[in-house]
């Protein structure tokens, strides 16, 4: 069909049901390049087509529809998303168990594979894909409902922090100004700079570094009650910053240390460790995933499993338990390794590597 000149245009709202494999129906479809057709699907909400007369308008619209699109026509009048804001995206994966399912659904929407997905979100803070509009956001979300949440925050905006994954080719001169301005120059460094200042501080990092930069928004933080307090005040108040059942702050109480909260954000975090600071609990928040852990095992209850795990690993294991067996992994890693290691009938143990 050819459309004519008028004054509608077609509004993508959002990716809705649809798939990356859909832009390449449209591109067909309208004679237009796939990576146009992405851009405007990917930073929606934006305008797909315009300036089309409102039969044609209204026609493209079902068809668009029909492939799982959110759009609407209207005037051109009426629109007025110029300069639409657009977002770096994060994941935080809650339901490990569901991890396969959740790999799958971001591979339809964004068109990585799924084990790229895992790749990039096992990078802390785990981002998966930059500059891409609400729209999108709001529908992968949709989608992925509870067994992942997605944190966002504006691209190129926002205060930027640095991970620095090995310092052993950091410039000397470099080193030494992180270790005098922030107390060190591994791990996780909160530069509370912007983007431009984070910038002109990465370029300075070897060629082939894993570090990077990116928005203190994008951080997940878990909630740990570090000691006991049994006081009837305390478990008062602690019941009520969990907004949960005061019988079951009583078991967690015997459980100490324990993580009572995930996947929060600074702001959230911090502000729930001062209401339990008012209280007398000692309640901190704890980054997730930027810890390094070595993996130990003690022993095995089947011959079969040590074979499977040299199997797993490809490398020499030793021969007397326990041992260190290999180091580096992150706690995603940890997550997703544990149901795996015990199916092998390992009896093993992550310990946190500490950084210098």
């Amino acid at each position: 069909m050819v459309a004519t000149v008028g004054n509608y245009c077609i509004l993508v709202e959002d990716i809705g049901s649809a798939g990356i494999q859909a832009i390449l129906q449209i591109s067909a479809g309208l004679g237009t390049p796939p990576n146009q057709i992405a851009k405007k699907v990917c930073q929606a909400p934006s305008v797909l087509i315009s300036e089309i007369d409102f039969e044609s308008a209204e026609q493209i619209n079902q068809l668009l529809k029909s492939i799982g699109l959110n759009t609407v026509v209207d005037s051109e009048d009426n629109i007025s998303i110029e300069n639409c804001q657009l977002y770096d995206v994060a994941i935080r994966y809650l339901e490990v168990s569901h991890l396969k399912e959740t790999l799958d659904i971001i591979s339809h929407v964004i068109g990585l594979e799924p084990q790229k997905i895992l790749s990039l979100s096992s990078l802390p803070p785990g981002i998966i894909i930059g500059s891409v509009g609400i729209g999108l956001i709001d529908a992968l979300q949709k989608r992925l409902g509870e067994n992942a949440k997605l944190l966002f925050a504006k691209a190129h905006e926002d205060i930027y922090d640095i991970f620095v994954e090995d310092t052993q080719y950091l410039p000397h001169e470099l080193k030494t100004s992180l270790e005098k301005t922030y107390g060190k120059s591994r791990g996780y460094i909160p530069l509370d700079v912007s983007y431009e200042d984070a910038k002109k501080l990465f370029v300075k990092l070897p060629k082939g570094n894993s570090s990077r930069i990116f928005q203190r928004k994008l951080l997940s933080y878990d909630l740990v009650l570090e000691s006991e307090n049994h006081a009837p005040e305390a478990i008062r108040a602690l019941a009520q910053i969990l907004d949960m059942p005061e019988k079951i702050v009583q078991r967690i109480m015997q459980n100490t240390p324990i993580v009572v909260a995930e996947a929060l954000d600074y702001e959230q975090s911090i502000l729930m460790c001062e209401l339990a600071k008012e209280s007398n609990l000692n309640l901190t928040n704890r980054l997730y995933n930027f810890q390094q852990y070595s993996l130990y095992v003690d022993q095995y209850r089947h011959h079969s499993s040590i074979a499977e795990l040299k199997e797993f690993y490809d490398i020499a294991l030793p021969n007397r338990l326990p041992a260190k067996i290999k180091s580096g992994f992150s706690e995603l890693e940890c997550q997703i390794l544990t149901p795996q290691f015990d199916a092998m009938g390992l009896v093993y143990r992550f310990e946190q590597e500490m950084v210098e």
